[in-house]
């Protein structure tokens, strides 16, 4: 049975690289943000944009309301609320919120929560789709590590994984 489990991990982790490989050449591309409406919030320092969309090639972002420190994505940090999509090629995470950092152009984390945050993964060409929930999900994309953290449940067609915590390093 152990066995079997860490077999399940290993491939359902091997599967992360390919929208990995698809994200660092998308996040060459110019960003383009639009919004329903945006307000400064001057209190805190932020543009508040609602019904928020993102997108940098084949990455989209969705949200209902998105915050932001900066708008050049230099050095920003963007919070998104309620009804966050986003989809990178074949794979989709839906979650309550997230915030993204951005220094020099170049998406370098993500923060992701839920209850639960969910990841979905078609495989190109089969039926096949990989499903993982989880209350926390970490990706440092300058390490190149995933965490998966609070009640984690992958499943892969009649094989189900649950743990409380998952690292994975994608490099190695």
């Amino acid at each position: 049975m152990q066995r079997l489990l860490m077999s399940q991990c290993v491939l359902l982790l091997m599967l992360l690289p390919v929208a990995s490989v698809a994200q660092q050449s998308d996040l060459r591309l110019p960003i383009d943000v639009s919004a329903d409406s945006t307000e400064f919030d001057g209190l805190n320092s932020m543009v508040v944009m609602k019904g928020l969309r993102l997108s940098q090639g084949r990455v989209q972002v969705r949200a209902d309301e998105g915050r932001a420190t900066r708008l050049d994505f230099e050095d920003s940090v963007w919070q998104f609320e309620g009804n966050v999509i986003i989809e990178v090629e074949d794979s989709r995470i839906e979650c309550n919120s997230a915030e993204v950092t951005f220094i020099d152009l170049e998406l370098t984390k993500a923060n992701v929560s839920g209850s639960p945050a969910t990841f979905r993964l078609q495989d190109p060409g089969t039926d096949e789709v990989t499903y993982a929930e989880g209350g926390q999900l970490d990706y440092d994309v300058t390490t190149a590590v995933v965490t998966f953290t609070d009640n984690v449940k992958i499943t892969e067609g009649s094989n189900q994984i649950t743990s409380s915590y998952l690292v994975y390093n994608i490099r190695e």
